[in-house]
């Protein structure tokens, strides 16, 4: 064999020493995921593989899974400026976050204030955080806009966008919130039933109707719709709603029309 064919053989041949060993090389991607993903759904290990990963290589991600996991709002917020404020799902979380903060803390036990109605002068249901000792969800408002801004095909996001609207009792804004939802969602019951809410705060009362009938589209069986239904068909002077609602509330409700029926409750209409 000649020196050249010998040199060409063993550049072949020989193996480069040159490249690492492969356990002491930084995993691949798919391998961070995996890893990753297994240790989420251990759960009792996911903190230590998420900062441990985090130390290879931070990304937005990895930081708004490890806020999920310790329920720190931090989290989200460096996520969103390593980003360069893009990774949408930082601001989402972050605004969830001030949502299931500003829930309706329980009342106490010595409070003077009044009870809470469960229903208003129009006949709807009221949202529990219309009590007095209600937070407001003000810091989660600003999170949902800068996310939906970049990017709005989130229907849940402006659905819980509404409601924080509706908390702060800015009733156009949760109108057009409920809105981007049922135009990317239009089987969706509730947000069809809180237009038909905010319609009433708006004094629309034939605009609630037709939301309400939408809403029973996709709700056939929701009661509380059906309540709703029929407190404002009466209204409205829609009678056959009324009676068709009041039908329909016997049969999902039997035993709790029959005691208010005994307890002489009285409904809401419009003779004239």
């Amino acid at each position: 064999m000649s020196a050249t064919a010998a040199w060409t053989a063993t550049a072949r041949w020989a193996p480069c020493r040159a490249r690492q060993p492969r356990h002491t090389q930084r995993p691949p991607l798919t391998a961070r995921k995996r890893r990753v993903a297994l240790a989420l759904e251990r759960g009792w290990q996911a903190e230590e593989v998420l900062r441990e990963q985090l130390a290879i290589k931070p990304t937005p991600k990895l930081l708004c899974l490890l806020g999920d996991i310790k329920n720190e709002p931090a989290h989200y917020e460096e996520a969103w400026e390593l980003s360069n404020h893009r990774y949408t799902r930082a601001q989402r979380s972050l605004g969830v976050y001030y949502m299931r903060q500003n829930r309706v803390r329980a009342r106490p036990a010595d409070s003077s204030a009044a009870p809470c109605r469960s229903t208003d002068a129009a006949g709807m249901r009221l949202s529990p955080t219309r009590c007095p000792w209600a937070r407001q969800p003000a810091d989660a408002i600003p999170c949902f806009v800068r996310a939906l801004a970049i990017n709005p095909l989130y229907p849940r996001t402006w659905f819980t966008l509404g409601c924080a609207y509706m908390m702060q009792e800015a009733w156009t804004d949760a109108l057009n919130a409920f809105s981007r939802v049922v135009s990317q969602a239009s089987d969706d019951g509730e947000a069809w039933s809180n237009i038909a809410a905010v319609q009433l705060r708006l004094n629309r009362r034939e605009e609630a109707f037709r939301a309400l009938k939408e809403a029973l589209k996709q709700s056939y069986d929701n009661w509380k719709i059906w309540e709703n239904m029929l407190h404002v068909s009466m209204d409205v002077a829609q009678f056959a709603e009324s009676i068709q609602a009041l039908d329909r509330l016997l049969d999902l409700r039997p035993a709790q029309i029959d005691a208010e029926v005994r307890a002489g409750a009285t409904w809401p209409s419009r003779l004239g």
